[in-house]
């Protein structure tokens, strides 16, 4: 089954942290895996009340710092 990804700010959810009742309504229709994609950061993340959001939400900082070593600062290799 395919995932619908869907935008976090300004699609999903108001720039006031509200969520887009009707938006929510029509995703809730479709038996779908959903995913909420968001640049935000931490700040952000509070800031749009982003751990309110029904669904799993993926933001771009938490790819980042999974990908970065902190000890190293270099990437991690995915491919193996």
């Amino acid at each position: 089954m395919k995932t619908i990804l869907v935008d976090a700010i300004d699609g999903l959810i108001f720039k006031d942290g509200t969520i887009f009742q009707e938006m929510l309504d029509m995703l809730e229709t479709f038996p779908n895996h959903k995913i909420v994609l968001t640049g935000a950061n931490d700040e952000e993340f509070k800031k749009f009340k982003l751990d309110q959001v029904p669904y799993e939400v993926l933001a771009s900082s938490t790819i980042l710092k999974k990908l970065i070593q902190p000890t190293s600062g270099k990437c991690s290799n995915t491919t193996n």
